[in-house]
């Protein structure tokens, strides 16, 4: 832990795993990776592509039982571990269902990650 590290979020991240695909807007093939961590104005992922900084992807969120949402983000940050790419992007357009359904998800299926923000808010 670093003192001087100054948090720049202004809301929690849920770190629970959701199956999401991405592509670019060019309409390329949808890769298909987990969420490391989500909030209502980004998601981490890790990629095995290095993804450059400002590329704007589409996402498509893949829920059970639901349907499909989608959303728009840009690459804020990556970093290499290992053979892959921890990758953080900002959504620039996102409904507020995909929102509420994000939510409604992590309070289903991990409600300890609720809890644990909770009296951080």
């Amino acid at each position: 832990y670093n003192k001087n590290v100054i948090e720049k979020r202004s809301i929690s991240r849920f770190q629970v795993p959701i199956r999401v695909g991405y592509r670019r807007p060019s309409g390329a093939d949808v890769i298909q990776v987990w969420t490391k961590d989500i909030s209502m104005k980004g998601i981490r992922l890790v990629t095995s592509e290095a993804l450059k900084e400002d590329e704007i992807l589409e996402f498509l969120f893949f829920f059970p039982d639901r349907p499909i949402y989608e959303a728009v983000g840009k690459v804020v940050w990556r970093r290499a571990i290992e053979d892959k790419f921890e990758t953080g992007f900002y959504f620039i357009n996102i409904k507020d269902a995909l929102k509420e359904e994000n939510f409604d998800y992590v309070s289903r299926y991990f409600p300890q990650e609720i809890q644990k923000y909770w009296w951080n808010l």
